[in-house]
């Protein structure tokens, strides 16, 4: 039976152990840290419940590699939906559109920027297929600069935490190069995208995967090597060896295994930036204009460090007291963590009748999302195509920032992995 080795116990590498163990490989994870499930871990506190340190909703489409892991786990899923989504733009909030009827009712795009929306089917066919783009670039060739210049920039902030001028179009799967055809018809045929969430929290994913897989907590692994028909892995309190090794790790992390046995990939993936976010988990009184609402990102023109504002209380069942839960979303750009009551400030001018909170937990989030410039992603396919046999890289960077682009991602991989060589 072939032995792999995984480092790291985030969601990537218990993903593909799970699905390499079901195709009877011998798989054993180790983590440098005491508890699995990397940013996907959903923390218990006292007074505020649940509290999510990653993401807080999966998108689940029936038919998707996601979904059937889901199923085959037995993870029960909490459906979301009718909840309102607001973007924050010229100093308001302002509903994100839910339908067509809506979106045609929306006061965010003019009539011109709704109808270009729906030309997208036929102009993708005389975009530059062989030229990559800023996400900028890429969303507006598609559908209009109108929509990329007013919609997709507090989207995008608020999934990257960088405007989509800056990224490239690689940092979301569904608008790189390789695909083909139309995104908005692609959108449609695919079906309808349900937001859920595991009954037990996000961390549930993770930790039903877990009790799947042989995992060494605790251990770090700092030297890789080839000899003697076997990949050896070490570190100060570890040695094996393996017929191959996957590096489920984020980049700068991968880079440091790979200097000597790839420069060339390692000096690509050094180069990768990562955003660490400060989350802001507080409790209010119940407020109208948040009320059955997953709460607001904000257009980068608005602020300069405040990403957005999630309603987490809008995931349970109301409590008695009508409160609500939010978890305020920070850039660190800074080296002092931000004080409450400068946050709180910043959110009551897009809710001027928030009340204040009497409590407030505070998560970070180092290294949490990858941001992918222009050129990066290219170089990093080419050079990993130059690794020796039995070695990868799967870290979340290289399949995109979310759940279920990494879950599609390692299921692609999987199909055309030279593991099963």
């Amino acid at each position: 039976m072939k032995k792999i080795l995984i480092i790291g116990a985030g969601i990537s590498g218990l993903t593909a152990a799970y699905r390499l163990q079901s195709e009877g490989y011998d798989v054993t994870i180790v983590e440098s840290s005491k508890v699995p499930g990397g940013w996907v871990r959903t923390l218990v506190d006292p007074n505020e419940g649940n509290i999510e340190k990653g993401p807080q909703l999966i998108a689940v489409e029936s038919g998707t590699p996601l979904r059937y892991l889901l199923d085959s786990l037995g993870i029960p899923l909490t459906i979301h939906r009718n909840l309102s989504r607001f973007i924050g733009i010229d100093g308001k909030l302002v509903r994100v559109p839910r339908s067509v009827s809506e979106l045609f009712r929306s006061p965010l795009l003019t009539l011109k920027g709704k109808l270009r929306i729906f030309l997208e089917p036929l102009l993708c066919y005389f975009l530059n297929k062989n030229k990559e783009y800023t996400l900028h670039e890429a969303i507006g060739n598609r559908f209009g600069f109108e929509i990329a210049d007013r919609l997709a920039p507090a989207i995008v902030n608020g999934i990257l935490a960088a405007p989509p001028n800056e990224v490239s179009q690689e940092s979301i799967p569904l608008f790189r190069m390789a695909n083909e055809g139309s995104v908005l018809w692609r959108s449609i045929m695919r079906g309808h995208t349900v937001l859920s969430t595991p009954t037990g929290g996000m961390g549930e994913l993770t930790q039903a995967l877990a009790s799947k897989c042989s995992i060494i907590f605790n251990t770090e692994i700092t030297s890789l090597n080839y000899s003697q028909s076997y990949w050896h892995a070490s570190g100060p309190t570890y040695d094996g060896k393996f017929d191959s090794i996957l590096l489920a790790i984020p980049a700068p992390k991968a880079a440091a295994l790979l200097s000597l046995i790839s420069p060339r990939l390692s000096a690509i993936l050094k180069k990768i930036e990562y955003t660490s976010l400060y989350s802001f988990h507080s409790t209010h009184a119940y407020n109208n204009t948040l009320d059955n609402s997953l709460g607001f990102l904000l257009h980068p023109s608005e602020s300069e460090f405040l990403l957005g504002c999630f309603v987490s209380s809008s995931l349970t069942i109301p409590d008695k007291d009508k409160t609500i839960k939010l978890r305020t979303f920070v850039k660190i750009n800074q080296n002092s963590i931000p004080r409450w009551q400068d946050i709180y400030s910043e959110l009551i001018k897009w809710v001027p009748d928030l009340s204040p909170s009497n409590s407030c937990h505070i998560e970070t989030a180092s290294l949490a999302i990858p941001i992918m410039r222009v050129g990066q992603f290219p170089e990093i396919v080419r050079a990993l195509e130059d690794l020796p046999s039995g070695l990868d890289w799967i870290g979340g960077a290289r399949f995109g920032p979310g759940v279920k682009d990494i879950v599609d991602g390692i299921d692609s991989w999987m199909s055309t992995s030279r593991m099963h060589a």
